[in-house]
């Protein structure tokens, strides 16, 4: 199984700022994506590396995107996503200047 990465997490949360997608079918993208890391720790038989358990702290954000405070109020804003979209960037980069 080929393991999802950040830049993947960031590329859905510019599609819902962009209008392309829905926060719930981003949230349950992430939902999915978090379950297949957990399934392929459990067949694997291994722990999750720590780029591995970075992505899943990002899709964990990403998966209550879609929370909503009242019927009409979403408890997340664009500007949260544009904050996540930057954190998510510098745990990207971080990885990237490891090698």
């Amino acid at each position: 199984m080929t393991t999802i990465q950040i830049d993947e997490v960031i590329k859905k949360l510019e599609q819902v700022l962009e209008k392309q997608l829905t926060r719930e079918e981003v949230s349950e993208w992430a939902y999915e994506r978090m379950a297949d890391l957990e399934w392929m720790e459990e067949k694997e038989g291994r722990s999750l590396t720590k780029k591995e358990l970075a992505v899943f702290r990002c899709l964990t954000t990403v998966c209550g995107m879609d929370l909503q405070n009242s019927p009409d109020e979403y408890f997340h804003v664009d500007d949260d996503f544009r904050d996540w979209i930057k954190a998510f960037q510098e745990v990207e980069r971080s990885f990237k200047a490891r090698g």
